[in-house]
């Protein structure tokens, strides 16, 4: 009896010894490793953190970078505080940006559900694509922005007509006008991914079919190839993994823009050529007044109806860069329906609670977060360009005045010892 005794109290001190281990280990986690007044950064954040950090920064962790990046997460800390004592958010800015990364955020959350599917890759598909990393292709093209119109120049040229004159006629630029849309040399992945999908399939001197790319329509043809090396098997088994994934990438590619193909053609969209010509007009005269055209029904489609004034009011969420792109009624027009396709999906994604979900709410805060911190170290620039060793030392210094300032208003307590000590 009092060996079985013996046994079972050897056996409940062993248990406890083990969960005051499991419980301190538990406990280590949960350290917490600064406190910035009321906000707490604990062990276990840390070092999720810390870890994308080193892989992001490809660094090895060492005493120098812990120390350094809990610095950069006070310091963001810091400066998200001064962002909310001072009401940053509320700034109509800022408030027009947290609209953008919401609408973003939403938009590729709605195309990773519609788009980014598991797709099956065959092996021809990667020894497509190892041949086609190998070797480099001479192309030109035929472009225009209208769908009825590249098929009109498909039309002449199946009916014999020069390529030569055809793109005199389809390029505003004079050098492409004038060598027939040569784009010269070109190597896989430097090409838009749609065009030089097609593109590379091609054999020499054969033309596409019209096909669609991110900026408009394009005729395609191969002039000529050449191989940059030989194909080695091995080579090719190495990269295997590395092309399976290359051909999910051109395949969602391809699919997002079947998608929005398909969704612009189900909205029906019908503009009022006129109304159109008419705000184009504005846009390229300074001197012309929108006042006695503004009402006026531009575009129509299924669902909804858009006055000039309308369409202008969409227009400016644009960028600088896209509206430059501008540069004909029909460039307007292909501008209007990527903004009322994009309105529409953006309804079916809250419509589907793409919004609602926990990890969406973390994102958008994180992004925020990322924008208010950015936006308020680029005002400590005091808009300097930072092009000079004297620049940079003077933004170095305005940074760090700022930082001590909103440290000294702060109670910062930091446990070195466990930063000193955990395990990765």
């Amino acid at each position: 009896m009092s060996l079985i005794y013996r046994i079972y109290n050897k056996n409940l001190i062993l248990f406890c010894i083990t969960l005051f281990i499991c419980c301190s280990c538990l406990k280590n986690q949960e350290d917490i490793l600064v406190r910035i007044d009321d906000k707490m950064i604990t062990l276990s954040n840390f070092k999720k953190k810390y870890k994308h950090f080193l892989k992001d920064q490809f660094q090895e962790d060492n005493l120098m970078n812990r120390f350094l990046y809990l610095n950069n997460l006070i310091d963001e800390e810091l400066i998200l505080k001064y962002a909310k004592f001072n009401r940053l958010e509320e700034d109509t800015l800022i408030s027009k940006k947290k609209q953008e990364i919401y609408d973003q955020l939403l938009l590729n959350c709605y195309f990773d559900e519609k788009i980014n599917i598991d797709f099956h890759i065959t092996e021809k598909e990667t020894r497509d694509l190892f041949k086609w990393q190998n070797t480099s292709v001479h192309v030109r093209h035929l472009f225009s922005k209208d769908r009825d119109e590249i098929k009109y120049f498909k039309s002449r040229l199946n009916s014999g007509e020069e390529w030569e004159s055809i793109a005199k006629e389809c390029f505003q630029d004079p050098i492409l006008k004038s060598n027939a849309g040569d784009l010269g040399w070109y190597k896989l992945g430097e090409l838009d991914p749609i065009f030089e999908l097609n593109a590379f399939a091609l054999n020499p001197g054969e033309i596409s079919v019209p096909i669609k790319t991110r900026d408009g329509y394009s005729i395609i043809h191969l002039i000529e190839i050449e191989m940059d090396g030989f194909l080695l098997e091995n080579e090719y088994l190495i990269r295997k993994d590395k092309l399976i994934e290359l051909a999910k990438y051109y395949k969602q590619k391809v699919k997002l823009m079947e998608f929005t193909d398909n969704a612009v053609l189900s909205l029906n969209i019908d503009f009022d050529e006129k109304s159109l010509e008419n705000l184009y007009q504005f846009f390229i005269n300074e001197q012309m007044s929108i006042e006695p055209f503004y009402k006026d029904k531009l575009v129509t489609y299924k669902g909804g109806t858009w006055s000039v004034i309308q369409c202008i009011e969409n227009l400016a969420n644009l960028s600088l860069n896209q509206l430059s792109k501008i540069e004909s009624p029909t460039h307007l027009k292909e501008a209007i329906m990527g903004l009322i396709s994009r309105n529409k999906f953006l309804v079916d994604a809250k419509n589907n609670g793409l919004d609602q979900s926990k990890s969406f709410e973390e994102d958008f805060n994180k992004k925020i977060d990322q924008f208010l911190i950015s936006h308020i170290i680029k005002t400590i620039s005091f808009n300097t360009q930072i092009d000079s060793i004297f620049d940079q030392e003077k933004f170095r210094k305005n940074y760090f005045n700022f930082r001590n300032q909103l440290a000294s208003k702060s109670n910062i307590e930091i446990d070195s010892l466990v930063l000193k000590s955990f395990i990765m």
